[in-house]
């Protein structure tokens, strides 16, 4: 069978019931806790202060980041967060499933214009929580820590307004090769018509936001998603879109280059 096209919306039956899923799969509603995330409220109101390990981790992320030119007033600022995130991750095994469990706690209790925010330095804290050595490494050489940016954006991404524009885009042969073969793994899948319009609307609109991004590569994937993920209003839609990013990224940074 030949490779699927990444534009199946051309299809009126198909465009249809993409509409109805993700007006579906994007409006907001009243939404239960987890048992994991009732798990953690339980256990970290148990805490009175970070454990030892924890206040060593944020030490440890700050002095790096001090050093690679960070002012005080975002070490400052980093150091607040993370002293609220460590009250729930100290009651937990560190894994990467219960940093993003105690993330999202944090976060629903947050402004989502300070998301984008406290989303680029997690993902830069969380080896540090885990002590993940190799990983630490190569953070510190590679020099990808964002500093200085802005703790609130000032308006969050309109998502139906992107998705119109997203639909409407023509994508260089280079976008349309990391498009192609993600979508040609969704059929793979097995993944409906319908959902993997979904999915594909959602990483075009990744490749959409790195356009105005100057940053390398790589960097400006990770911007664009942390962008993106306070942009949804749904819970759910935000799961999917993190699912979506995190297995489209092979795709586009495996792409032929320019």
């Amino acid at each position: 069978m030949g490779m699927v096209t990444i534009n199946l919306l051309t299809d009126s039956r198909v465009l249809l019931n993409f509409k109805t899923v993700w007006t579906r799969l994007t409006t907001r509603r009243a939404e239960a806790p987890t048992q994991w995330q009732k798990n953690i409220t339980m256990m970290s109101n148990q805490l009175v202060r970070p454990a030892s390990s924890s206040i060593e981790a944020i030490n440890t992320y700050l002095n790096v980041i001090r050093s690679k030119g960070a002012n005080e007033a975002d070490i400052h600022e980093r150091n607040v967060f993370f002293s609220r995130l460590n009250i729930h991750l100290d009651a937990l095994p560190k894994s990467n499933r219960a940093f993003r469990e105690a993330l999202r706690i944090v976060l629903d209790a947050s402004n989502r214009n300070e998301w984008t925010f406290y989303l680029t330095i997690s993902r830069e804290y969380l080896p540090f929580w885990i002590n993940d050595i190799k990983n630490i490494a190569a953070l510190t050489k590679d020099h990808v820590f964002n500093l200085n940016i802005s703790r609130c954006v000032a308006q969050l991404i309109d998502i139906d307004r992107l998705r119109d524009q997203v639909l409407s885009t023509n994508f260089s042969l280079v976008e349309k090769w990391a498009l192609n073969n993600y979508a040609e793994s969704l059929r793979q899948d097995f993944e409906t018509k319908e959902s993997t319009a979904v999915k594909l609307t959602m990483a075009k609109m990744i490749i959409f936001e790195i356009r105005s991004l100057e940053l390398p590569q790589i960097i400006a994937y990770k911007m664009a998603v942390d962008l993106l993920i306070p942009s949804f209003e749904s819970s759910k839609a935000r799961n999917l879109f993190v699912d979506v990013s995190n297995k489209f990224l092979s795709f586009y940074d495996g792409r032929p280059q320019d």
